[in-house]
C-alpha cells in the first residue's frame, strides 16, 4: 500500500555555472535541508536550458539523504522541471534506495513560489 509523505525544503546552497550563453545553458548545483515527512539533507544537479524570457527547463538527480517513516536511508531521484522567473516545479522518480530504505520505489515532485523561503515537496512510496 502506497504512503504520501508531504512537507518542505530549504535550498540552503545554489551554484549555477553556464556554459554558454545564446542560448544559455548552465549546471546547477544546489543543497537542501528536507523536513516534514520526509526529514534530512539533499544534494542534487541538473543541467538548464534558459529561453530569452528567463523561462527554463532542467533535469538531473538528487542524492537524499533521509529518515521515511522511521527508517534511515538514502534514495537517489531523477528531477526533471521547469520554471520561470514567477516560480518552479519539478517531478521526481525514485531510483534507487538503500539503508533502511532499501526497495522503497515511487514518485513525487516539488513546487517553488518567487519569493518563498521554503518549496512544498510530496513524495508517494512504497517501502517493502
Amino acid at each position: 500500500m502506497s504512503e504520501t509523505a508531504t512537507g518542505t525544503f530549504t535550498t540552503t546552497s545554489w551554484q549555477q555555472h553556464p556554459y554558454s550563453e545564446a542560448p544559455m545553458l548552465a549546471v546547477a548545483e544546489k543543497q537542501l535541508a528536507l523536513a516534514g515527512a520526509v526529514e534530512g539533507t539533499a544534494t542534487g544537479r541538473a543541467s538548464h536550458a534558459y529561453g530569452a524570457d528567463w523561462s527554463n527547463r532542467f533535469a538531473g538527480h538528487v542524492l537524499i539523504q533521509a529518515t521515511i517513516d522511521g527508517r534511515k536511508g538514502t534514495l537517489v531521484v531523477e528531477e526533471q522541471g521547469q520554471g520561470s522567473q514567477q516560480g518552479a516545479k519539478a517531478t521526481w522518480t525514485v531510483l534507487s534506495a538503500d539503508g533502511d530504505l532499501a526497495g522503497l520505489t515511487g514518485s513525487g515532485g516539488w513546487t517553488w513560489e518567487q519569493g518563498a523561503e521554503t518549496s512544498a515537496y510530496t513524495l508517494t512510496y512504497d517501502l517493502p
